[in-house]
């Protein structure tokens, strides 16, 4: 009786434990991919090249490190939206993606040479400020919009108080389509 009590219980054990390891994978494959809420931060440190998380209405994609950005549009159907050829040390830099009529969706194309990370932040207001705010370790990266933003300006804020190093550039689009191509 005793050799069956101890069985049955080591069977529910070895149950439990599958569970938990099996609850805990799952639950732990779908943090790195997605961030939500107003103020979500992904976990950029531990991006592989071709990883992509998405965050609210934008996403963000480990590039790799050979991607030399965004290239002159051969079927013109995307617009140059700035380009900052090197941070060269300084601590801040404001850009803007004016977004109209035709060009609805963009992306953003970081370099970061530096090791010291980039603050990227997206944006007018607080709120969109709040959702749109990244911290991208050296490397390279691909942001770009899920949804159609705002037929406006955007400000696109980079910045870091020890200096930044590296460059970025910015194509608009027309769909979603070309902005999740970022091929120029």
């Amino acid at each position: 009786m005793k050799k069956h009590f101890l069985a049955g219980l080591f069977a529910a054990m070895m149950m439990v434990s599958m569970l938990v390891t099996t609850a805990f994978a799952t639950g732990s494959a779908a943090e790195p991919t997605t961030a939500s809420g107003s103020g979500a931060v992904a976990d950029l440190d531990n991006m592989e090249v071709g990883d992509i998380v998405y965050i609210g209405d934008i996403a963000i994609e480990r590039a790799p490190d050979d991607d030399e950005g965004p290239s002159d549009s051969v079927s013109r159907q995307t617009t140059e939206g700035f380009k900052v050829s090197s941070f060269a040390g300084n601590q801040s830099l404001d850009k803007t993606l004016s977004l109209n009529s035709t060009y609805r969706y963009w992306f953003i194309w970081v370099n970061n040479t530096g090791s010291n990370d980039i603050i990227v932040t997206i944006g007018n207001d607080e709120e969109t400020q709040a959702r749109n705010y990244h911290e991208m370790t050296k490397g390279k990266y691909y942001i770009w919009s899920t949804n159609r933003w705002s037929n406006e300006s955007h400000t696109v804020s980079f910045s870091n108080g020890a200096g930044m190093y590296g460059s970025a550039a910015a194509r608009l689009c027309s769909t979603l389509k070309e902005a999740e191509a970022h091929n120029g």
